[in-house]
């Protein structure tokens, strides 16, 4: 999980439409003297950089639910609310036309 692996991102466009985008997502464990993400995060970023942005950042600590396969909500506009915030920021970073934190999310 350090070396990350290739996934593919999914949020809204300012045109309100579905994109999807590939994202390196690795983990990194937890800084020395940590009080918050003590037991690491996971973070995203384009293919082929590995970069540690609190913009792009999910502390394991934070995560309740895991939901896998047909039932995950990616299609459900309310549902990408938290997620559509984090993934902007990162589309921004990579170049994409993904709408930017405060952009409506």
């Amino acid at each position: 999980m350090t070396k990350g692996r290739v996934f593919t991102g999914y949020g809204i466009s300012k045109g309100g439409k579905f994109v999807k985008q590939q994202l390196r997502v690795f983990y990194a464990p937890p800084k020395p003297g940590a009080t918050t993400a003590t037991a690491g995060s996971l973070f995203w970023c384009p293919p082929g950089q590995r970069t540690e942005s609190p913009y792009c950042q999910l502390d394991l600590d934070q995560i309740t639910d895991i939901i896998l396969g047909k039932h995950t909500p990616v299609s459900s506009a309310c549902s990408l609310v938290p997620f559509r915030a984090r993934f902007a920021d990162m589309c921004a970073a990579a170049g994409s036309a993904a709408p930017r934190r405060g952009d409506g999310c």
